[in-house]
């Protein structure tokens, strides 16, 4: 018989018989694992002790289960606060690791215990090195831990920028309780940003309105003008619109809108220059929509001004109060401070009033799969048939001053007094804010990529990074 043939033949027996286990085998080792996996989960260590040194006694040959020895008395010595002893049995682990044998679920698993190990005795470069590893072999909890406690090994040494990315990648479901308390921890400094308009030109905190183009968000205060701020870099730049008394901001495809106390101007998107309307000079504009370079302007005492960009042509409807303007499919919809709800077809302007019995005004309208959803002030949400009439009501008697949806068809509902509150279908929930920038007086949300933009009034805007994973 060929001699290579025959060294062929040996390797290959060594291999299985001395390197490997039985399909038979790994099959039974499984079996045990889990249930030693599930003694450890219940906190009966010297039980799990214990069925580990029948294991070690069964399956005593070299093997891929060797690593899997070393790991579960590591595990057990670390959780038994033997942090010294998990030391050593971890690394013999990590030395009997089999790269083509050992499954990527127990390579990730034992860099993992190590990784905790390091952290915990106060190692943190070993430990960082380990949760590297960790990101190269793991499963999808043992992932979000490594990012997890590297986002806090950064977050603490004051690399914020460094934290910020790997805690952008955290799916937070994923986590056990022990880390959910440092997820919520790390979520105050990094899920949280503030453009402090506190500090900003006239000094004024309170936000009237803003909107968002690209990376830029144009900024409206109440008594301290315009402001054009980067939320991805932090930079502001002052515009002079004509006006400091904003009150609502809307843009078309060429020309941002500003409706101020006194007057009203537009900015060309593409060149910057400002226009001033001096028709609504002296007229008190408190909302705006704009519907293909239309804008639609609400007024106090002057009803809605209808402004034609594109025509240089204005036209009125009404004569009230205006506390709404809102687009919503091919419909501009239109709320009085004297509790009226209309709604206006741009085609030619006709008006229609949908009559509704309200006691408090109109604030805000979203639409969701053919359902209107109307916030008012004092009354709540009011959630319309498909014959617009009032079909629910939710946050009774909440003043509810602006409404946005998230990507799941949750309605975000910020309110006058009691902060943001979350209508999911017909469940009703707080939405917590960072107890750094908790503000409980909300006049504008806006979601924008995986963001969500919160105007308040004493706060400036408040920026909060949604995860939806």
């Amino acid at each position: 018989m060929n001699k290579h043939f025959l060294i062929f033949i040996l390797f290959g027996y060594l291999i299985t018989n001395v390197f490997s286990l039985t399909i038979g085998e790994k099959v039974e080792i499984t079996r045990k694992v889990s249930a030693i996996d599930k003694l450890i989960d219940q906190k009966q260590l010297i039980k799990a002790h214990n069925e580990l040194s029948k294991m070690k006694q069964q399956f005593n040959k070299k093997s891929e289960f060797t690593a899997l020895i070393y790991y579960y008395t590591s595990k057990i010595d670390y959780l038994s606060g033997k942090n010294y002893a998990a030391e050593f049995s971890v690394n013999l682990a990590i030395e009997n690791i089999d790269e083509n044998l050992l499954d990527n679920k127990y390579k990730s698993s034992i860099y993992l215990l190590a990784a905790d190990i390091y952290r915990t005795i106060g190692i943190y470069e070993k430990s960082n090195d380990y949760y590297y590893k960790v990101l190269k072999h793991s499963t999808l909890y043992d992932k979000n831990k490594a990012f997890l406690y590297l986002t806090l090994y950064f977050y603490n040494n004051e690399l914020k920028d460094k934290a910020a990315f790997y805690f952008a990648d955290i799916t937070p479901k994923t986590l056990n309780d022990d880390d959910i308390s440092v997820y919520k921890y790390l979520d105050n400094f990094l899920g949280w940003e503030q453009a402090d308009t506190m500090n900003w030109g006239y000094k004024d905190p309170n936000i009237a309105s803003f909107d968002i183009i690209n990376d830029s968000v144009y900024i409206g205060l109440w008594n301290g003008g315009l402001f054009k701020y980067n939320y991805l870099t932090g930079n502001h730049v002052s515009i002079n619109c004509g006006g400091t008394e904003i009150r609502d901001i809307s843009s078309g495809d060429k020309n941002i809108y500003i409706a101020m106390n006194g007057n009203f101007s537009s900015i060309d998107k593409r060149t910057g220059h400002v226009k001033d309307l001096p028709e609504l000079n002296g007229i008190n504009c408190s909302k705006i929509e704009v519907y293909n370079e239309v804008a639609y302007i609400g007024t106090l005492a002057k009803g809605v001004i209808i402004y034609d960009s594109k025509k240089n042509k204005i036209d009125s409807l009404l004569e009230d109060n205006i506390s709404l303007t809102k687009r919503s499919g091919e419909y501009i919809y239109v709320g009085t401070y004297s509790n009226k709800f209309y709604k206006i077809d741009p085609k030619d302007n006709s008006i229609k009033e949908i009559y509704l019995g309200l006691k408090s005004p109109v604030t805000d309208l979203i639409e969701i799969n053919n359902t209107i959803y109307l916030s008012t002030f004092g009354n709540g949400i009011i959630k319309l048939n498909n014959k617009e009439r009032i079909e629910s009501a939710f946050l009774k008697n909440e003043y509810v001053l602006t409404m946005t949806t998230d990507n799941l068809n949750k309605i975000y509902c910020g309110t006058l007094g009691n902060g943001i509150y979350v209508l999911d279908g017909d469940n009703v929930s707080d939405f917590p804010t960072s107890v750094f920038f908790e503000s409980k007086d909300i006049v504008k949300l806006k979601f924008y990529q995986g963001r969500l933009f919160i105007g308040t009034l004493g706060n400036g805007l408040i920026i909060k990074r949604i995860q939806y994973k």
